[in-house]
């Protein structure tokens, strides 16, 4: 029994001294798809996404096949607008888009290394929470907004359209900071064992609403009145990682 914990020790002596310890560096860039959902006050529903972008560096530190790495990344977020039918009340998916609400983000973020083909193919698994600042919070005040058959500028009533079916819709920005969290899975291809290109899917969730938009139509015969809220997004990115590893 006294030689257990020699054998033991023995035993991960190997591990240890063949561990992959140290810092690496990186850089991502690729597409921003900020998820909206749609809800109008005759019951109709819409979800879609706008297409920005976004882009970032990050470092961190690895041990093995663990690593823990944090950064700063901008979101350039998109808006979609909607294509709204006048005389059935029901949405559907515009292929038109507006500037959207502009964020920075600061991840924490915890990551494993699957290794194949020889250590040159890599799955990475990955979940962080993240800091949201959200650049265009203006309190209570809209950030900006947009209009079919009318006027887009929150208050201004010189454009007059040329039918009575028109929409007007505000966007907001309810709070300066916000936490999400992002899960995120990427392949990668490993050049001599000091530097990865890959491809990286993530889902981000917010805690609380990014941003949202009050839509109101108009027709002859009604106003309907409608929201289009932003509290999560998926993003696909190219990135690449350079290690500054040491044996231990």
């Amino acid at each position: 029994m006294k030689s257990f914990p020699v054998f033991i020790l023995l035993f991960f002596i190997p591990l240890f001294c063949t561990a992959q310890n140290g810092l690496f560096i990186g850089y991502e860039n690729g597409f921003l798809l900020d998820r909206f959902n749609y809800v109008n006050s005759k019951g109709y529903s819409l979800d879609q996404s706008g297409i920005g972008g976004t882009y970032g560096g990050f470092v961190g530190y690895r041990l093995n096949t663990y690593s823990l790495e944090t950064g700063f990344y901008a979101h350039n977020s998109m808006h979609p607008f909607v294509d709204y039918d006048y005389a059935t009340g029901k949405p559907s998916a515009s292929n038109s888009y507006g500037s959207g609400a502009q964020r920075f983000v600061i991840p924490l973020r915890v990551a494993k290394e699957f290794l194949l083909a020889q250590e040159k193919l890599v799955i990475r698994p990955e979940v962080a929470l993240n800091v949201m600042i959200l650049r265009d919070y203006t309190n209570s005040d809209p950030i900006g907004g947009w209009g079919e058959n009318v006027s887009a500028l929150p208050g201004d009533n010189s454009y007059t359209g040329q039918t009575p079916d028109s929409t007007r819709a505000w966007g907001y920005v309810p709070s300066h900071t916000n936490l999400s969290i992002e899960t995120g899975l990427s392949v990668a291809y490993r050049f001599k064992k000091v530097a990865d290109i890959y491809l990286k899917g993530s889902y981000l969730a917010g805690f609380k609403t990014m941003y949202y938009e009050t839509i109101t139509h108009y027709s002859a015969t009604e106003v309907v009145q409608a929201t289009s809220v932003n509290s999560n997004a998926f993003t696909l990115q190219v990135g690449l990682r350079y290690f500054f590893d040491r044996k231990v």
